[in-house]
Parts: C-alpha cells; structure tokens; sequence
C-alpha cells in the first residue's frame, strides 16, 4: 500500500495497526518493511511494535492519549492514580496515564507520553466503564474500584496516615456502599479493611467540609 492510500483510508483512524493495512504473511512482512520507512522519514510515529500513529503534519490534531493507551494493550483500563487525579479525587496533577491490565506489567513511552501498565488477575478486571465515542470507547474505572485498585498495589499497611498522605479529597463523589461491597470482591481481608478504614476516613473529610 502507497503512502497516499494510508493517508485517505486511515486518516480518522486515532492509530493504526499494522493488521489494518494486510492479514496475508505476505502483505505483513512487506508492510512491517515500510511501516519502518515511514516512521525514520517522520511520517509515523511508533507507539509500540505494531502500532503507530500520525506524525503531526498528517493529523489534524494528536489523538486522544487515553484511547492510545487503552487501545495499545488490551484489555486494559485507566485506573489508579491517573483515575484518582481526574476524578479531582486526589489533587496532584498526574502525568503519566496509568492502567490495569491482565497482560504483562510494563511501560509504554513516546512522543513525551508515558503509559504505566499494572497486572491483574482475570477474576480482578471488573469495575470499569466506557467512555468516548461510540467508535473509540476509552475504558475507566469507576472512581470504587480506583481507590481500590490503588490499595491493592500499595506495599504496606493502609493507615489513615497513609490516606492523609495521598490528601483524598472530594469523597463525596464516591459511594461507600458499593466501595466496600467491591472490596469483598477482591478476596483479600487487608482490602476489606482498608475500604472500611477509608470509609471513616472520607466521613471526616466530608465533615471537615461542612465546619
């Protein structure tokens, strides 16, 4: 396939693999060939093997990251402190978008993104929800399941000092029935703890408000 055929066929693609471009053994080797061509004279840009997207004189705008990131390992879905951040959960400003995924644990970073990939086991992938378009749905967690989520990577004991310390705030979007129902679902006492443990917490926070 000629450059011109990609540009008019794919150009509201967000990304392109390179399946879209040939599935015969024949048309991939070839295309794998110039998709490497394409990405050293600055046409394409290499998110991971397989997958790339415009550079920016072919685009008219960078495509959404968050659909890159959910699109470049499936299944996956934003959760964890990225999750926490746009819900106004926590106030830092997250730079790098972070999922949850059954596949391997990893790292994705170009064109000044970084995508951070946390493994889960199958009977954990759950709590999620789309969002976007119709067409590039971006899975993300439900705000539960990312305070959950985030408990379940962190190392250690999880103290009330340790959720002042990540400075929860707006608790009030979060409905702690369900959040401690979700916890029983993990299986794991120290989780079920914790969602307790941050219930109490978030009614204090929600008092503090209220003074």
């Amino acid at each position: 396939m000629k450059w011109e055929e990609v540009l008019r066929f794919l150009k509201n693609q967000p990304v392109i693999e390179t399946l879209m471009l040939g599935n015969k053994p024949e048309e991939l080797a070839r295309m794998r060939v110039q998709l490497s061509r394409w990405v050293k004279s600055g046409r394409l840009v290499k998110v991971r093997n397989g997958l790339y997207i415009f550079a920016d004189a072919y685009r008219p705008e960078f495509p959404d990251r968050e659909y890159i990131a959910t699109f470049a390992i499936r299944p996956s879905y934003i959760s964890l402190e990225y999750a926490l951040s746009g819900y106004g959960l926590i106030p830092e400003y997250v730079p790098a978008v972070t999922l949850v995924t059954t596949k391997r644990p990893g790292k994705i970073m170009f064109s000044g993104n970084r995508f951070v990939y946390r493994h889960v086991q199958p009977r954990l992938f759950w709590g999620y929800i789309p969002k976007g378009g119709k067409n590039f749905e971006i899975f993300y967690a439900e705000p539960e399941k990312a305070v959950l989520d985030l408990f379940y990577f962190t190392k250690g004991e999880l103290t009330l000092d340790y959720m002042e310390e990540m400075r929860f705030q707006n608790t009030e979007i979060l409905n702690m029935d369900k959040m401690i129902g979700y916890a029983a679902k993990f299986g794991q006492p120290r989780i079920s703890k914790a969602a307790e443990l941050f219930s109490h917490f978030a009614g204090r926070e929600r008092g503090m408000k209220e003074l």
